[in-house]
């Protein structure tokens, strides 16, 4: 049988249903009708003493170093003897000191040594014995057995678990509300005048964002705000840099482009200085006062002349196309910041949100550990194991795999219960 089978449930009553149920069972070992063996005192009994000559009873405690002590005898070994053994001894010791010859000792048991149980059970502690009481009636003496002593060892460390957790998801939270408060500075800079800033402004946290803060004192909130702080700070110095080269670069394209205009102007006027030229050369041709080569030679100025506005337009178009390039590249920077911006408040919102799930299920793992940790640690989940110490040093004693709940006690006996989470 199976010994935590026997006393699952392990609430008091259930404990005592099964004492109950054991007390009318033989002992292990012992067959049915068969006489129970002889009892041996152990430290702790107290015997009750009458022999000849007294007119009460004698009432003796057999202390730790297994004696009694009898009013003029002395010390008298009792420990490991049974009563009858007892009884001679006394006997012999009395008549020894010649004052009764025959003083007919009788000895009983006025209370049997407690029982000790410790462990995981409802109330560990010394408790009468009582006579036939089996593991099953001492548990249910004990207050049943308790799953707030199972594990110590994994509690404790789910305790510390947990409030590592807790104290992780309040510092995430921390952290997300100062990123979040730093993210609502950026998307709130004037983009488009951003040249016109100094430096970056400084990050407030509203009072909703610091209410959102547990235990806001130890959050170490000027750390993350001083770190949040340096960021924004390189993230503006960085587009400020940027902008400043862009806007220099489309000043200095524009300069270009107003030279360039002015050469097209200065090229128009060569050009058409130089046809009126080929137009006079090409009449003087025709009426013979022109030779045919310095016709040509008007013509090649000619051509030169346009094809040189031709270029001088090229080179206008390509700075036009540069500027239009520099133009594009400050405002994709910009836009692709805000962007990136608002994206990160929206991951900062869920990964808030986040972190709040987890504190709040810290704080709650807390609470529950910091009660009774049978709500943790269910009884499905739980082997129970028992081992037995006895004052008796002859007594053959179970192995503690063997001890079940019918396993009988006796006086002086210790029971430890002890209860593990079960290996998955």
């Amino acid at each position: 049988m199976a010994i935590y089978d026997v006393v699952r449930g392990t609430h008091p009553a259930r404990s005592m249903i099964a004492a109950a149920m054991v007390f009318a069972s033989p002992t292990r070992g012992q067959e049915a009708g068969d006489p129970p063996p002889a009892y041996t005192l152990v430290p702790g009994d107290i015997v009750s003493v009458d022999y000849g000559g007294t007119a009460d009873s004698v009432q003796a405690l057999v202390d730790i170093d297994g004696q009694i002590r009898m009013p003029g005898v002395g010390a008298v070994g009792a420990a490991s003897l049974t009563l009858d053994a007892l009884e001679a001894v006394i006997e012999s010791r009395i008549v020894a000191t010649g004052q009764i010859l025959d003083p007919a000792v009788t000895t009983t048991i006025a209370a049997y040594a407690p029982i000790v149980i410790a462990g995981d059970v409802g109330a560990s502690g010394r408790y009468d014995y009582l006579p036939g009481m089996t593991v099953a009636t001492a548990i249910g003496l004990g207050g049943g057995l308790r799953t707030e002593g199972a594990a110590r060892l994994d509690l404790d460390r789910a305790r510390a678990e947990a409030e590592g957790q807790q104290n992780s998801a309040a510092l995430a939270i921390a952290a997300e509300v100062v990123r979040l408060a730093r993210l609502d500075t950026t998307a709130a800079l004037p983009v488009d005048g951003i040249d016109s800033l100094e430096a970056a402004p400084r990050i407030e946290l509203s009072d909703p964002r610091r209410a959102a803060i547990p235990a806001p004192a130890t959050a170490r909130i000027a750390e993350l705000l001083d770190a949040e702080q340096a960021l924004l700070d390189a993230e503006v110095k960085r587009a400020l840099e940027l902008g400043a080269l862009w806007t220099a670069e489309i000043a200095e394209l524009r300069r270009q482009e107003g030279l360039l205009h002015q050469r097209i102007a200065v090229q128009d006027e060569i050009v058409a200085q130089v046809a009126r030229d080929l137009e006079a050369a090409e009449d003087l041709q025709a009426r013979g006062l022109r030779t045919a080569s310095q016709l040509s030679s008007v013509q090649q100025r000619d051509a030169d002349a346009r094809a040189r506005r031709l270029e001088i337009e090229s080179a206008l178009t390509s700075t036009f196309r540069a500027i239009s390039d520099a133009q594009q590249q400050r405002a994709e920077f910009f836009l692709a910041w805000r962007l990136e911006t608002l994206r990160q408040r929206a991951a900062g919102a869920l990964a808030l949100g986040e972190a709040r799930l987890r504190y709040d299920r810290a704080l709650a793992q807390s609470a529950i550990l910091g009660g009774d940790a049978a709500s943790v640690f269910p009884d499905s989940g739980m082997n129970v194991a028992f081992r037995l110490v006895s004052a008796r040093p002859d007594r053959n004693l179970p192995d503690s795999g063997e001890i079940e709940a019918e396993t009988p006690l006796l006086p002086g006996d210790t029971l430890v219960v002890t209860l593990e989470a079960a290996a998955d």
